[in-house]
């Protein structure tokens, strides 16, 4: 397990040389995310990107890699109050 692939988050806060919060959270998304296979990924990139609100699928996409616009239709058929 120590050869798994996990994707390097695109963010803002990720992306600076100095260390914030969210790096951690958006590192363990992805080794989460590279544990599940291809139909689960979106659906937890979803309930994520829900969880997160106001701007949270386009942020999701910069941490994941996945498509704006697979989260965001999973994010709307996920029972989101916020659409």
């Amino acid at each position: 397990m120590s050869n798994l692939l996990t994707r390097q988050c695109q963010c803002l806060h990720c992306q600076q040389s100095s260390e914030h919060p969210d790096q951690l959270l958006h590192r363990q998304l992805n080794v989460l995310l590279a544990y599940l296979n291809g139909q689960q990924r979106p659906w937890v990139a979803a309930i994520v990107s829900n969880f997160l609100g106001s701007g949270g699928v386009e942020l999701v996409s910069q941490i994941t890699g996945l498509p704006p616009k697979t989260t965001q239709l999973l994010h709307k058929s996920s029972g989101s109050a916020t659409g």
